[in-house]
């Protein structure tokens, strides 16, 4: 298990899961390091690449930094999210437990490894990769090399448009006055 303390005043929306995205590609070796500073660098990399975002499971907001907050906390109501939270962690960690036998039981009885057969990446790496299929490729095709999403500017002139459209289409009330 990993832990990235990620800290910052604001967030775009899916900014940490495609950042975690990256560093699980660089972590596989399937992307180097340097790529993280070119992507940053907007002269030369102006426009985000296509790939996939991390699986959104794992990354959880643990800590918000309010500290000039005076939070109230009822110990009773506390000691009762803990006892769930302990409940909880006991039922997954018995099905973990049950899940990982079974796994064992069928590599025991054939051939199969637990290892990823998509070019030695492991299932679970697989999983907190999220949605970004490329990895999976026998080919992996980097991500500087492959196709970039539109300019921002285009985007915006995008969704401008389409308010517009929208704003010039009639409402449903318009069309249901009927002359008496």
């Amino acid at each position: 298990m990993y832990v990235a303390t990620i800290t910052g005043q604001a967030f775009l929306r899916n900014q940490v899961r495609c950042m975690m995205a990256i560093l699980f590609l660089v972590g596989n070796r399937l992307e180097s390091p340097e790529v993280i500073d070119h992507m940053l660098d907007i002269n030369k990399c102006p426009r985000k690449p296509q790939y996939g975002m991390a699986s959104e499971y794992p990354l959880i907001l643990h800590n918000t930094g309010f500290d000039n907050i005076q939070w109230n906390i009822d110990h009773r109501e506390t000691q009762h999210i803990l006892t769930q939270f302990q409940h909880q962690w006991t039922k997954h960690a018995i099905c973990a437990d049950m899940i990982k036998c079974m796994m064992d039981s069928i590599q025991h009885t054939s051939s199969v490894s637990s290892t990823g057969s998509d070019g030695g990446i492991s299932p679970l790496m697989s999983f907190v990769m999220g949605n970004d299929t490329n990895y999976k490729q026998k080919f992996y095709k980097l991500l500087l090399k492959r196709p970039s999403a539109d300019p921002l500017e285009d985007r915006v002139r995008h969704q401008a448009a389409k308010r517009l459209k929208l704003d010039q289409q009639p409402s449903s009330s318009d069309s249901n006055t009927t002359n008496d």
